[in-house]
């Protein structure tokens, strides 16, 4: 059975820092999707986070275009495998019921309601700040960060 992650944007925003510590493993990670070794899925409600954030670092950079750049690489994610999902009733009532329990940005709810609905893992590059007094409820919905895989 082929491994099924959801990406935090955190992640993929990784991808286009070029000094970013976590940038090789991302690109891994990528090229395993690219050669169908994983499937990678990003809710849509994440993928409008994803390009408002890549937008940001993109003019950060000085890029000339950020806006182009940001849907070259939406254009690139999707060409090498990365599904974007739209949410289902279910997944929607699931992540206001997370947002509700666990007090996480609704973003990362949608990923964790996301993961749950494909069985899948959620996929964040650490375990952010907010995340650290609730961890263990967390680990036991399956959520792993980019330095736990191989």
């Amino acid at each position: 059975m082929t491994l099924r992650y959801v990406v935090d944007v955190s992640i993929l925003a990784e991808y286009i820092v070029a000094k970013s510590p976590y940038r090789e493993r991302v690109t891994k990670l990528l090229h395993r999707c690219e050669r169908g070794e994983i499937e990678l899925y990003l809710p849509s409600i994440n993928l409008s986070e994803l390009i408002y954030v890549t937008a940001r670092i993109y003019a950060w950079a000085g890029s000339d275009n950020p806006n182009e750049e940001t849907m070259n690489y939406v254009s690139y994610l999707r060409g090498i495998g990365v599904r974007v999902l739209s949410p289902d009733e279910r997944a929607v009532i699931k992540a206001g019921e997370l947002k509700k329990e666990l007090r996480l940005s609704l973003a990362d709810c949608y990923i964790l309601a996301t993961a749950e609905r494909l069985g899948a893992v959620p996929l964040f590059k650490r375990v952010e700040d907010e995340m650290k007094q609730i961890e263990s409820k967390l680990r036991k919905q399956g959520l792993k960060v980019l330095d736990e895989l191989e």
